[in-house]
């Protein structure tokens, strides 16, 4: 075989394979996969995140339901309030007539 034809059948073989190992480069970057130290670091930091995230949903919602059952008297003493305003007005309309 003369130099040409080897130097032709070596970038024919390049030119199939070169698109191949790339492809199966990129197909193991991006499999998944968490056993590099960056993706394992993002994939713990992102763990603490969540836990964070979780403990101060856990607060707000002691908080929410510690704030719903003081509207809840608050309403109540308002109603109660609100009675008596009544009452007194009707006694203080009493008075203003005689």
């Amino acid at each position: 075989m003369t130099t040409a034809v080897l130097i032709a059948i070596g970038a024919a073989i390049t030119a199939l394979f070169t698109p191949l190992v790339t492809l199966l480069v990129a197909y193991r970057k991006m499999s998944g996969s968490v056993a590099s130290s960056e993706a394992g670091a993002l994939w713990d930091s992102a763990g603490q995140f969540r836990a964070d995230l979780l403990e101060r949903i856990k607060i707000l919602n002691a908080r929410q339901l510690e704030l719903e059952e003081r509207i809840a008297a608050l309403e109540i003493a308002n109603h109660n309030l609100t009675i008596e305003n009544e009452s007194l007005r009707i006694q203080l309309g009493r008075v203003s007539n005689a």
